[in-house]
């Protein structure tokens, strides 16, 4: 079966700070292949905090997401997705930043039933957090980039990514309503245009949607995340 795992490893001794890790392992357990990112040199902690998700394509293909520091280019952090083959050979590499350069993150990526990379995140446009998608082909060609269905507000963010019956995207994640953020879930069409949105403010605090998952020959949801209890004021 398809079986994989990733997150971080200190590489201080080669002067590199944290790169990702991905491991691919086989149906006893065995590990297949290891490869890791490294971002750039001086990447202010390189690529610690960035490490987000994996999926598998039919073909047993691996799609990693998350973002990288890139000083380099005098930019904060931008996304960063990664295409392995079965053998764990880098197929293709893509990136984005937000046009003013700041931080964006890649939180989450799923394949689509006609094998399109969907990738969800955030965009940082310096005033405004954007919730985003971008759609990604089997070759890595942008087929597209939403941000329409969430408010710019000062935060909103995509941090799963499901598909129903009908193929339409469902996202999850946080959007600011002015004072506190909510837990949202956006419906898209296999063109990136919104359907339908969920919200809910559970106690007047800080609450997030970390999840979701679409029930199987239906275009229900179930969605799980975290909320802010006033009696305790910690996260539940």
């Amino acid at each position: 079966g398809n079986v994989a795992a990733g997150g971080f490893d200190d590489r201080s001794d080669l002067g590199e700070g944290w790169n990702w890790l991905i491991t691919r392992y086989d149906a006893l357990g065995n590990p297949s292949w290891v490869r890791t990112w490294s971002g750039v040199t001086g990447g202010g902690g390189q690529d610690r905090i960035g490490f987000h998700g994996l999926t598998f394509d039919a073909a047993g293909n691996l799609y990693a997401v998350g973002e990288e520091a890139r000083p380099d280019l005098t930019q904060g952090f931008n996304w960063r997705i990664n295409k392995y083959d079965p053998a764990g050979n880098l197929l293709w590499t893509r990136s984005h930043t937000s046009p003013g350069n700041f931080d964006d993150s890649a939180e989450a990526v799923r394949i689509d039933r006609n094998g399109f990379v969907w990738v969800g995140g955030s965009d940082d446009a310096a005033t405004n957090n954007w919730g985003i998608v971008q759609v990604y082909d089997p070759d890595g060609g942008l087929k597209l980039s939403a941000t329409s269905f969430t408010v710019a507000m000062n935060g909103s963010e995509v941090t799963d990514l499901a598909f129903d019956a009908a193929g339409n995207a469902l996202l999850s994640g946080r959007q600011y309503n002015g004072g506190n953020d909510d837990w949202r879930i956006w419906k898209l069409d296999s063109a990136g245009n919104p359907l339908d949105e969920v919200d809910h403010d559970a106690f007047g605090g800080n609450d997030q949607l970390n999840g979701v998952a679409a029930v199987a020959g239906t275009d229900d949801a179930i969605a799980a995340g975290e909320a802010v209890l006033p009696c305790e004021g910690e996260d539940a």
